[in-house]
C-alpha cells in the first residue's frame, strides 16, 4: 500500500470582480448619489455645544422638524462623510462609524438617536464638528452625518518656565505633540499632568491656561504662570521608637539640608530610612512624607512593623549577611503569609532547591524565622532516549541545562562565557528546563514532526551531606512520524489558474518542504500575493494538510516484513512502482513504526508508506 502526503489550499475569490472594477463600480454609484443631492439639516452641533443648533429655513429643499416625523417615516440609507470625503460601504472605517451610532437602516426617524449618535462620535475624540442631515426619499429619509476632523497641531510652545529638567519632564508628559491633532479635552488632560508635575517640583500654586483653538500656523501654547516655590523649612519625623530621630535625619541626604520641595528627592530619603530599619530588622518599616506647603513643615510619618529574627541552617556562614539584607527586601509586606512564599522564590532564583522556612511568632511585634535555603545542584548528565532525527550532540547544543563538568570545566566555561558576553549558569534550575523541552518542541515541529512527544524528568542525587548536589536529567522524545510536504493541491480557483499559482508558490520555497509552521505559512502568502497583484484584495486562502493519500496508489498482497526487516524492498513492490512510474532513486527502507515501514530520501524525508 502506498501513500503519498500533500497540502490542499482552497481559495475563496471575490467573484468576477476585481479590485480596480469595484472601485469605478463604487465612484460610478457615488456620482449618482451626490447628482441629486440636496440637502435638509435636521441636526448640527460643535465641541463644547450643549443644545442642538436651529434647523436652517433657507434650503431649497422639502423639510421638516424631526419632532414633527410621522411614525412611518423610516430611514432607508445612511451616508457618512470625514472632511467632505465619502466613507464607502465595505471599509473597515465604514463599519466603525456604523457601531458608533445608533441609527441604522429601517429604524424610524428619531432626534434622540440621531442625538446620541453625536454623543457617541464626539467620545471618540476625533472630530472636532458633527452634522447630521435628512433628505426626503419617497420610501422614506436618507441620512448624512458630515464629520470634520480636527486641526493638526504643528508646533507646541510653553511659556513661563526656562528649558531646564522641569520643562523637560512637562513636555515628556504631555499627550499632545506636534503631528497629532488638537482635541480640547486632551489639552485639559495634559494641563492638569502639568499642575501634578509642578506640584513634584515645588510649585503648588502654578497656573496653566491653553486657548480653545490653535492659531493660523497651527501652534497649541500652553501659558503657565509657576508662582514662587514651596521650601522645606522644617522636618518632623513620627512613630520611631527602635531608631533615634537623629540616626533616621542622617540617613536623609535631601530634606534636613532646607532646600525646594522635590517629591523625586524626598522619596530618596524615604528609601534610605526604610534600607536604615530593614539593617536593624524591621524589614516591614514603611515611611509616608507628607508636606505642607503653607508653613513648609515636612512630617515622616514611620511605621515600624516587626521586628525579625534571622536564624540561617546548613552551610551558608559565609553568606548570611546578604541573605538576611536580600531577603528583608523581599518580605517587605505587612502580610507574613506571603513571607515563605517570597523566600522560596528567592532561594530558587539563586539555584537552591527544597528550601524550608519555619516562622515563630514571639509576640505581637517580633518574630522568629529559621531557614533551610537547601541544596544547591549541578548537572551531572543529560540522556535522551526515543530520538532518531538529531543525535545526542545536537538535541544538547539547543539546552541551555548541561553538564558543566569538573572545576578545570567550569573554569573554561566561564571564560568562554566572559567572552562571548553570555553568562553560564553553574547550578541546576528546574525552570530552564521547562525552557529548554519548549526549544526542543520547537526544533522538532521545524523539522516536520508537529506530534512529537517531549516529556523531561531529573533525578537528584544524593549529595552525602553537602551543600551542592548533583541531578541527572532525562529526556524522552516519542517523534511520530515526519510529515513532509511534497505536491500542493488547490481547488476554489477561477481567476488564476493552477500552473500559475503553483509557479508563484514554488518560486518562494521549493518542494518538499517539511510540514512546519512557517513554511506552510509562505505558501499561503505566495498564493494571496498572487491574488492581490491582480487586484484581488479580498481573497482568502486556508490551508490544510493531508498526511497521506485517502485511497492507496497501489496495493501489494503479501508477507514481506522480513525483507523490509533486512532493508530491502522485494520484487513484487519494486514492479508496482514501476508501472506505476513511481521513481525510487536514491530511497531507502527505514526502520518501521508500529505495523507501518516508511520508504525515505537520503535527508530522511518520508516519501511513501
Amino acid at each position: 500500500m502506498v501513500k503519498v502526503s500533500s497540502f490542499q489550499f482552497p481559495v475563496r475569490e471575490r467573484p468576477d470582480e476585481s479590485y480596480n472594477s469595484y472601485q469605478k463600480r463604487n465612484l460610478f454609484n457615488w456620482l449618482l448619489v451626490t447628482g441629486y443631492w440636496l440637502l435638509v439639516c435636521f441636526f448640527s452641533q460643535s465641541v463644547g455645544a450643549n443644545e442642538p443648533a436651529e434647523i436652517p429655513s433657507d434650503t431649497g429643499t422639502e423639510k421638516f422638524p424631526i419632532t414633527e416625523a410621522s411614525d412611518t417615516t423610516r430611514i432607508v440609507k445612511i451616508d457618512y462623510y470625514i472632511d467632505t470625503k465619502p466613507i464607502e460601504g465595505t471599509t473597515e472605517q465604514r463599519n466603525l462609524l456604523r457601531d458608533q451610532t445608533s441609527t441604522r437602516v429601517g429604524d424610524r426617524l428619531s432626534r434622540h438617536a440621531i442625538q446620541q449618535s453625536i454623543k457617541a462620535l464626539y467620545t471618540t475624540q476625533q472630530y472636532a464638528e458633527i452634522q447630521v442631515y435628512a433628505q426626503t426619499a419617497s420610501d422614506g429619509v436618507v441620512l448624512s452625518y458630515q464629520l470634520t476632523s480636527f486641526a493638526r497641531i504643528k508646533a507646541i510652545e510653553i511659556t513661563g518656565i526656562p528649558a531646564n529638567t522641569f520643562r523637560q519632564t512637562i513636555e515628556n508628559a504631555m499627550r499632545l505633540k506636534p503631528g497629532t491633532k488638537y482635541v480640547p479635552a486632551i489639552a485639559k488632560t495634559d494641563i492638569n499632568a502639568i499642575k501634578r508635575i509642578c506640584e513634584a517640583y515645588g510649585y503648588f500654586n502654578a497656573q496653566v491656561t491653553v486657548p480653545d483653538a490653535l492659531t493660523e500656523d497651527g501652534t497649541l501654547t500652553y501659558q503657565m504662570i509657576v508662582g514662587d516655590p514651596s521650601i522645606i523649612k522644617r522636618v518632623q519625623i513620627q512613630g520611631n521608637f527602635a531608631i533615634s530621630t537623629e540616626r533616621l535625619k542622617r540617613a536623609c541626604g535631601f530634606s534636613i539640608r532646607s532646600p525646594i520641595y522635590n517629591t523625586a528627592e524626598v522619596a530618596t530619603d524615604v528609601v534610605s530610612m526604610e534600607a536604615l530599619y530593614r539593617e536593624n530588622n524591621y524589614p516591614t518599616a514603611t515611611i509616608e512624607p507628607i508636606f505642607n506647603p503653607e508653613t513648609g513643615r515636612l512630617q515622616f510619618q514611620i511605621h515600624e512593623g516587626k521586628y525579625v529574627e534571622f536564624n540561617f541552617v546548613s552551610e551558608v556562614d559565609a553568606k548570611q549577611a546578604k541573605f538576611k539584607k536580600e531577603i528583608a527586601k523581599q518580605i517587605n509586606t505587612a502580610i507574613p503569609a506571603l513571607w515563605e512564599r517570597r523566600i522560596k522564590s528567592y532561594f530558587r532564583d539563586q539555584g537552591y532547591h527544597d528550601t524550608t522556612v519555619h516562622e515563630e511568632v514571639l509576640n505581637e511585634s517580633k518574630v522568629h524565622l529559621t531557614i533551610d535555603p537547601g541544596t544547591r545542584y549541578r548537572v551531572a548528565r543529560v540522556t535522551f532516549s526515543g530520538n532518531r532525527a538529531f543525535s545526542d550532540p545536537e538535541l544538547r547544543r539547543e539546552m541551555i541545562t548541561r553538564p558543566i563538568g569538573g572545576a578545570w570545566q567550569r573554569l573554561r566555561a566561564n571564560i568562554a562565557g566572559l567572552l562571548l558576553g553570555v553568562k553560564r549558569k553553574t547550578f541546576f534550575y528546574q525552570q530552564d528546563l521547562d525552557t529548554d523541552k519548549h526549544r526542543l518542541e520547537i526544533l522538532y515541529e521545524k523539522a516536520g514532526y508537529p506530534n512529537r512527544v517531549i516529556e523531561t524528568t531529573f533525578q537528584k542525587l544524593n549529595p552525602n551531606n553537602r551543600s551542592i548536589g548533583e541531578v541527572a536529567i532525562h529526556v524522552s522524545i516519542v517523534e511520530n512520524y515526519k510529515e513532509i510536504i511534497h505536491r500542493c493541491d488547490i481547488s476554489g480557483n477561477r481567476a488564476i489558474d493552477t500552473p500559475t499559482l503553483l509557479k508563484h508558490l514554488q518560486s518562494e520555497l521549493q518542494l518538499p518542504q517539511p510540514n512546519a509552521s512557517f513554511e506552510t505559512t509562505v505558501y499561503q502568502n505566495a498564493i494571496l500575493k498572487a491574488y492581490r497583484e491582480l487586484g484581488y484584495i479580498d481573497a482568502q486562502v486556508k490551508n490544510t494538510y493531508i498526511p497521506e493519500t485517502k485511497d492507496p496508489v497501489f496495493e501489494v498482497k503479501g508477507n514481506f516484513s522480513e525483507s523490509l526487516a533486512d532493508g530491502e524492498l522485494p520484487m513484487e513492490i519494486r514492479e508496482e512502482f514501476k508501472r506505476h512510474k513511481l521513481s525510487l532513486t536514491g530511497l531507502s527502507i527505514v526502520t518501521n513504526i508500529g505495523n507501518r515501514w516508511s520508504i525515505q530520501d537520503i535527508e530522511g524525508n518520508p516519501r511513501y508508506t
